[in-house]
């Protein structure tokens, strides 16, 4: 109920909106700060109702084939290393066939 309430109304609870940010400590020295990691603890019942979003969401880009062939992470069965192991297919066919190679990497944070 709200869940389909949220849908309908676009909005969320307040209390869905905060969170509980804790720090963890790494590594190193525990007396200096830059050695902890903040931690936010999320409501439950929102992390279940954007889990059930994000599934939808993925479900209707695969469905309807709206994710380029190009688009590797953040996808089932693709991952990086499978983005690479396909350049180099495409890069050893390349040089196979005496051609030049160019490549460009960009990191986007």
């Amino acid at each position: 109920i709200i869940f389909e309430k949220s849908f309908r109304t676009s909005s969320l609870p307040n209390l869905w909106s905060q969170a509980t940010v804790i720090p963890i400590f790494k590594k190193g020295d525990p007396s200096l700060v830059e050695n902890y990691r903040p931690i936010s603890l999320c409501c439950v019942t929102c992390k279940v109702m954007e889990s059930i979003i994000n599934q939808s969401i993925i479900l209707h880009l695969e469905t309807n084939n709206l994710l380029s062939n190009k688009q590797f992470g953040f996808r089932k069965k693709l991952s990086c290393n499978v983005q690479l192991l396909h350049c180099k297919n495409i890069w050893t066919t390349q040089l196979d066939q005496g051609k030049a190679i160019d490549a460009i990497y960009i990191d986007f944070c």
